[in-house]
């Protein structure tokens, strides 16, 4: 009866964890942004539809999660919104 009761503890953090909402749907996205040959740093990359953003380092380098069919928009101070 202990070693049922022992098992059934066990698995009862492994049966929440995977509640959650798993890291494998989501796709990486990376690569760096230009503009007339400069690499552009603190360009906004937004997840349209929810609160998941990057901005671009020193470099022009970025990479981002998502799911299938999600949009992302790139933004940039001084340059128009582009989505893709």
């Amino acid at each position: 009866m202990k070693e049922k009761l022992f098992i059934f503890l066990l698995l009862i953090p492994l049966f929440l964890c995977s509640q959650t909402e798993k890291e494998s749907e989501y796709n990486t996205i990376s690569g760096f942004i230009s503009y007339q040959n400069n690499w552009l740093s603190n360009v906004t990359i937004f997840v349209e539809g929810t609160m998941r953003y990057t901005v671009t380092d020193s470099k022009g380098f970025y990479s981002i999660n998502v799911k299938p069919l999600e949009s992302i928009s790139f933004s940039y101070v001084g340059l128009k919104k582009y989505m893709y």
